[in-house]
């Protein structure tokens, strides 16, 4: 399987477009997902069901049993432990504090055990937490660590996505649109993409978080931090506010670094999303280019101004439920949240972003002939059309942009509705983009531009906290990886911290642009760091480090 390379990329290989030879292994997956009840699409095109799938169980190593003994062995490896030791099962991994007081259980998923369900009490969320490990042909406990893609979820609605309306989410199984957005709709759209399937292929592990099928946490979350506001949140009215980002980044990937045998640089690590996961995933890149070097968002929404998105924003609750208002009440927490607003955070970070979509079933080909318009797909089962034809439009938007900026992008557009697709994208472009990116050296930027509206930040080895009296960004510009040199602008008192790149003790001389003031000289602290404290007006203030 090659990469995809061009601008749109298209699975069915027609006249101009990039192709390669989806269609009948589509359907081989198609018949298999029919029967497995996991992928719910129909198709028509030749091959032989199911081969495929049963050589791939054939294939696969019971992993699972002990991947606790694995995790352990990561922090106090036993003697007799080598490469290829199998692992011993367990339910309730030993782990270190604070992950010793989280009651982390660790189990199969069903009867697949490269497919595990992982629970743990989030203290950030306040409640247990069920997300979904996918475990790759090639996982050992021990040996070289494999990259890990966290894959989030996209939109559950609050008074469809709980256990009362499951019975009538089952007895409609024919509108695959409403199972995205009911009842476990989490779990639902992470089995779209189909991962079992892959895991042949894959060089990385996959964690779904939130896919408990009785109910999802992050409804509306977009997968950031919420904020208490003058507006109450009424369940189910609305969403709950969750702290969805520290979730990620101060819970579930330290965990799963503790207990699997994964890289833990950035290098090793992407994220991935499906329609407002999918938006996520890019705000995921922009706000944190220094945690990933892959970003893959899957009919994800793209510029917040657009008016037919900010319609659908405003009208679901996305920011609103985390406490953002809408782009009139919070304009500065809508274009912090805005990928089309925060894409220069992305420039020189070596992050492979990938964007896709389907086309709606708008072109009669499709509509007639793709099997990704058929069955529980088909436009005539529900309103999947409308929502892939936003994404479509986003979809385009962000190839302008990312052109415009002059930054790398994958482009994939494929036959389908909302969700159709899911599953051939991962096979086709996730799972060969991952694999090389994570194969190549990821490269920092030497200097970097960022900005962001949220009062404490870590970019690029460097942390932020401003003090200012109303919401606003500080931009950091010209800044260099050494710490020796940046350009603050914004408001208010910023204090910084530079990366650690100076002699512990030794003194430093600091120059200030003409307008600014500030100390001479400033030592640095045990850890080689400087502390900045930059008070900010209408100029941009320059620093430069030397000695």
């Amino acid at each position: 399987m090659g990469r995809f390379d061009g601008q749109i990329a298209s699975i069915t290989g027609g006249p101009g477009e990039i192709g390669f030879g989806a269609t009948a292994r589509f359907a081989e997956k198609a018949r298999r997902a029919q029967r497995n009840g996991e992928i719910p699409v129909s198709t028509t095109a030749s091959g032989v069901p199911g081969q495929e799938w049963r050589k791939m169980l054939r294939r696969r190593v019971a992993v699972l049993a002990g991947i606790v003994a694995g995790a352990t062995s990561l922090l106090a490896p036993p003697p007799q432990a080598t490469a290829t030791s199998p692992a011993v099962a367990s339910s309730s991994p030993q782990l270190p504090a604070p992950f010793s007081e989280w009651n982390v259980q660790l189990s199969p998923a069903e009867s697949d055990q490269q497919v595990l369900r992982l629970t743990f009490d989030s203290p950030r969320l306040g409640r247990m937490v069920v997300n979904t490990v996918y475990l790759p042909d090639s996982y050992k406990p021990v040996g070289p660590r494999l990259p890990v893609v966290y894959a989030l979820h996209g939109t559950t609605l609050p008074a469809l996505d709980n256990v009362t309306t499951c019975p009538a989410t089952a007895a409609v199984e024919s509108l695959t649109f409403l199972q995205e957005i009911a009842c476990g709709g989490g779990s639902f759209q992470d089995r779209l993409f189909d991962i079992p399937s892959q895991l042949h292929a894959m060089r990385f592990l996959v964690v779904s978080p939130d896919t408990d099928p009785a109910g999802s946490i992050c409804q509306t979350c977009s997968w950031i931090d919420g904020r208490e506001d003058l507006l109450p949140n009424v369940y189910p009215a609305t969403a709950r506010t969750v702290a969805a980002d520290s979730f990620l980044h101060k819970e579930l990937y330290p965990l799963i670094e503790a207990l699997f045998n994964v890289r833990t640089d950035r290098g090793g690590r992407g994220v991935i999303g499906f329609s407002m996961g999918g938006t996520a995933a890019y705000v995921q890149a922009m706000m944190h280019p220094d945690v990933y070097a892959y970003v893959g968002s899957v009919s994800g929404p793209y510029d917040l101004d657009d008016p037919a998105v900010a319609a659908v924003w405003t009208a679901f609750g996305y920011l609103r439920d985390q406490g953002y208002g809408t782009a009139v009440t919070d304009p500065v927490w809508w274009r912090q949240f805005n990928p089309k607003a925060m894409i220069t955070n992305l420039t020189g970070s070596d992050i492979e972003v990938l964007a896709s979509s389907g086309d709606g079933c708008a072109s009669l080909a499709s509509l007639l002939s793709s099997p990704l318009c058929q069955g529980r797909f088909s436009p005539l089962a529900g309103i999947g059309g409308q929502a892939e034809m936003l994404a479509r439009h986003s979809h385009r938007a962000a190839v302008r942009d990312f052109a415009t900026h002059d930054l790398p992008l994958v482009a994939v557009m494929t036959p389908g509705l909302h969700g159709a697709n899911n599953a051939t994208v991962f096979a086709d472009a996730v799972v060969p983009g991952a694999n090389d990116q994570f194969g190549s050296a990821v490269e920092d930027p030497a200097t970097f531009t960022f900005r962001s509206a949220v009062r404490h930040f870590t970019i690029w080895g460097y942390d932020v906290t401003s003090v200012k009296p109303t919401d606003g960004f500080v931009e950091l510009r010209h800044a260099t990886s050494d710490g020796r040199h940046v350009t603050v602008s914004g408001s208010g008192t910023v204090h910084i911290t530079t990366p650690p790149s100076f002699e512990p003790g030794k003194a430093y001389a600091v120059q200030w642009t003409d307008s600014a003031e500030g100390p001479t000289s400033t030592v640095a602290d045990a850890s080689g760091r400087l502390r900045l404290v930059v008070a900010l007006g209408r100029d941009p203030v320059s620093i430069t480090i030397s000695g």
